[in-house]
């Protein structure tokens, strides 16, 4: 299973990149998916449920009609990041367990990871990022 390096910068200029190559977005729905790749990219390899995904997205939308809108979120997610990958789009979102996760096949790389291991470096020096923030 060949690895997919995905580069996402969260903080400051929004920006993801594939292999080294930045995505340009295709769609108009960019808020949405890119509101949906971060929820999955900060979950890991945890399993974000449908529900969990229409809650944090839509809020109090009828539970029916989000249903729809997180399948088509991931459709067109998928699409999105399939055009730029040497991987089957089930690879990189899997289903399962009724929700979704980032596939193994992808090796992400993103600076709010960065950010979290500062802060647990901090951690076990017994000083914390809040207070190196203040």
């Amino acid at each position: 299973m060949q690895q997919i390096v995905v580069e996402m910068q969260m903080m400051g200029r929004i920006s993801i990149s594939v292999n080294g190559n930045e995505v340009i977005w295709k769609t108009k729905r960019i808020g949405t998916l890119w509101s949906l790749l971060c929820l999955l990219a900060v979950r890991g390899e945890e399993w974000v449920s449908s529900k969990e995904m229409a809650q944090l997205l839509w809020g109090d939308k009828d539970a029916a009609k989000t249903r729809n809108d997180v399948k088509s979120a991931i459709s067109h997610l998928r699409k999105e990041l399939c055009a730029s990958m040497p991987a089957s789009c089930d690879e990189v979102i899997e289903y399962g367990n009724g929700g979704y996760r980032l596939g193994p096949v992808i090796k992400l790389q993103a600076d709010f990871v960065e950010l979290r291991e500062i802060g647990k470096k901090l951690e076990n020096r017994g000083g914390s990022l809040e207070r190196r923030l203040n």
